[in-house]
């Protein structure tokens, strides 16, 4: 079986799957490689379309809105100055898809800042900004996937990025407020560490219906140091081992995002400790050939620590 980083989700057992259904490789606050080396706001090595090209398909983004130039800075938490903007992401991302499109990328939003308001505020001027850049032709008018009705295949959702939302959207939307779609994942904000339905939306789920929910089951302790961290990226991974049956019932499921990803002492001085020990979890579970299921979440990972993580997949075929 040939499959390269680029390509990996296009493999026909991997397209038939949904998303809550196969191993991603996933970064924390993504966009931050271009801080300054040592600064406790990097987290990366590598640029977004070099993570893209090494395996990536899960990208956080965290933004804050720069009226002056009508545009989104990638920032981290209160850090305003950064030189990498949305739309260079986004162009990235669209670029990547159009030469891969078996493939589909994640992406978490967050607000970081006031501007330009509340959530409302912030979805609309995502939706203009998006318009204004497909309208010029910078990528596609459909390059978003927001219908949040259910978890969509790898295949329903190939050459598009699944808008995760973490900001509220308001009750009365309609498809043309494409930045209100997407899964809602807002209520990670509130907590380091719990489940919520992610699937199908509380807004769209018809009384009566029987039908799949799906649950997100998230840990994201960053506040830990690495001796409390690995215990609770372990638990979660001993979870990751069983998607179906979520709670004991049939028609209940889980989306995991666990992230290996924690400020304390320091992003970087906490990825040299846990990612050597995350590698050691995954060599146990390849040589059991135990597959796990979600969004695995580093700082400071190398692409073969990523793919690693999406090899996951191919156990057994």
């Amino acid at each position: 079986m040939s499959y390269t980083p680029q390509n990996w989700m296009s493999q026909p057992q991997i397209q038939q799957r949904q998303l809550h259904e196969i191993l991603i490789p996933g970064t924390h606050d993504s966009g931050t490689e271009g801080f300054p080396a040592g600064s406790p706001s990097r987290t990366q090595y590598y640029k977004i379309n070099e993570q893209l090209a090494g395996g990536v398909r899960f990208l956080d983004l965290r933004l804050a809105y720069n009226a002056v130039e009508g545009n989104f800075h990638v920032v981290h938490a209160s850090d305003v100055d950064s030189s990498l903007n949305f739309d260079t992401v986004v162009k990235w991302c669209a670029d990547f898809l159009l030469q891969n499109p078996g493939e589909t990328i994640l992406m978490s939003i967050k607000q970081e800042g006031a501007a330009p308001g509340g959530d409302d505020a912030f979805g609309q001027e995502l939706t203009a900004w998006h318009r204004q850049h497909a309208a010029a032709g910078d990528w596609k008018a459909d390059l978003w996937y927001t219908d949040d009705s259910a978890i969509p295949t790898v295949a329903q959702a190939s050459g598009r990025i699944v808008l995760l939302r973490r900001y509220a959207a308001p009750v009365v939307r309609t498809p043309a407020d494409i930045f209100f779609g997407g899964f809602n994942l807002a209520p990670i904000n509130g907590a380091p560490q719990g489940r919520f339905q992610v699937s199908p939306s509380l807004i769209s789920l018809q009384l009566g219906d029987l039908q799949t929910t799906v649950y997100c089951v998230y840990q994201d302790q960053y506040t830990f140091a690495s001796d409390d961290k690995e215990p609770a990226i372990d638990a979660m991974l001993v979870e990751m081992a069983h998607y179906g049956s979520y709670l004991g019932a049939p028609l209940n499921q889980a989306w995991f995002f666990n992230f290996a990803s924690t400020a304390n002492p320091g992003p970087l001085r906490a990825a040299e400790k846990i990612n050597p020990w995350l590698k050691e979890q995954l060599d146990f579970r390849y040589t059991l050939q135990r597959k796990i299921y979600g969004v695995l979440i580093t700082d400071y990972a190398q692409p073969e620590e990523w793919q690693q993580i999406y090899a996951v997949n191919f156990f057994g075929t």
